[in-house]
């Protein structure tokens, strides 16, 4: 598999509506053009793809991948023709994203484009500051420019290992779920050895069958982790699968990003940084159990006292992407705090996912009075972010994506 066609695979087998094949098809080429087949054709080489990364990538394999996949060319599509060939020949686009971190980087870039261009910002890539930096991105308007430099924080070694058992862990419990007419709820507690997982999966296994069995809750405790299985429907929990918590303090080095990131646009004016964090900071932390509310209070507390020092910085956007949404009758939350203009907001998005972004202003005491239409507020931007996609794929003049996916694979899709 050396090209985006081979990637994409056979047009027929795509699960969409008959119209939607030319939907999918469009977005392959689209993101063929971008890239190049010469860059698939390097990663290759490499036995690194970024888009082989998990099923969430290949379109066949999901409606959260097709979905995702048409995002992309979406985004791709409404850059501006100097932005894109920046992006194309420039020294941080997609000759750098060979790699996956440098790929989820250059995918944040695009996304952020996307939803400034919807608010009609004029969008500049990587101008160089009086000090020779290249912050990612500047919008402007009306004379006013804002730079934001984008950026991703990944797991370190340790939180990696919690995350492959968590998928190991979750993979057993989809098979369960499918094989007995139950829901569960599983959490551990620690890093399970091979023997100590054997055991867990056998303890899923016969809690779930009881449960089938009896019609009613059944649960089991190993020690080292639990299981709770309910007959099918009557699972009321909103966290359906929690790993073991990292036992120390990850805000150092979400912190240390952050100063990064100031420093880099310290001679590039008013700036924001926008921060894709899927390294556990709120995640593999007890912050997980903390309400929305809690989170927002107090991630804005810690930015606002790291970056007091940084005059420049507009605010901070942390987002931990788009996820699966395996709770879709959650509901979604928008929380502002009136006094400091904080904003917590999570939505569901096509594709059956959900964001939860935070958006955390710094200074705004200080902030020079605007008017409303010539002040950054990303707070709006992911506020509508549900509705994205189909305003882009509208724009383009292709198919609603909500139209897009067809028999029992619709039900992922947001209307």
């Amino acid at each position: 598999m050396t090209c985006w066609a081979d990637w994409a695979g056979p047009i027929e087998r795509v699960a969409v509506q008959p119209e939607g094949r030319d939907l999918a098809q469009w977005a392959t080429d689209v993101v063929a053009d971008f890239y190049g087949d010469d860059w698939f054709a390097e990663c290759a080489g490499r036995r690194s793809v970024p888009v082989m990364s998990s099923l969430y990538d290949w379109p066949l394999s999901s409606p959260v991948a097709l979905v995702r996949h048409v995002e992309r060319a979406a985004r791709i599509a409404l850059l501006p023709e100097d932005v894109r060939t920046g992006l194309t020949e420039g020294p941080n686009g997609i000759r750098r994203s060979a790699s996956l971190d440098e790929f989820d980087h250059l995918d944040v870039v695009l996304e952020v484009i996307g939803l400034a261009v919807r608010d009609r910002w004029r969008v500049e890539s990587e101008v160089a500051t009086t000090d020779g930096h290249l912050p990612d991105l500047r919008f402007s308007r009306g004379g006013i420019s804002h730079v934001v430099e984008v950026t991703t924080q990944g797991l370190d070694r340790e939180s990696r290992a919690i995350d492959r058992q968590s998928e190991a862990v979750f993979a057993q419990q989809l098979a369960i779920e499918h094989r007995y007419p139950v829901q569960c709820v599983i959490r551990e507690t620690s890093i399970l050895d091979a023997n100590q997982l054997k055991q867990f999966v056998t303890a899923m296994d016969e809690t779930a069958r009881a449960a089938a069995e009896q019609g009613k809750r059944c649960e089991a405790d190993v020690g080292f982790a639990s299981v709770v299985a309910y007959p099918a429907g009557e699972r009321t929990e909103d966290v359906i699968h929690e790993g073991p918590m990292l036992p120390r303090d990850l805000w150092p080095r979400f912190a240390a990003r952050l100063h990064q990131k100031a420093e880099a646009t310290s001679c590039a004016g008013s700036s924001w940084i926008c921060i894709d964090e899927s390294g556990g900071l709120l995640q593999l932390t007890p912050a997980v159990h903390w309400s929305i509310e809690q989170q927002l209070s107090t991630l804005r507390h810690n930015v606002n006292a790291e970056l007091g020092n940084y005059r420049h910085i507009e605010g901070v956007v942390i987002s931990h992407g788009a996820e699966p949404d395996w709770v879709p009758q959650r509901r979604q939350h928008r929380v502002v705090e009136q006094a400091t203009g904080a904003a917590a907001l999570e939505r569901r998005l096509p594709g059956g996912r959900r964001r939860k972004t935070f958006v955390i202003p710094v200074h705004q005491a200080r902030r020079i009075a605007l008017p409303d239409h010539l002040v950054l507020r990303p707070d709006r931007w992911y506020d509508g972010e549900t509705s994205w996609l189909d305003w882009a794929l509208n724009s383009l003049g292709q198919l609603s994506v909500t139209r897009l996916v067809t028999g029992e694979l619709a039900r992922s899709l947001v209307l």
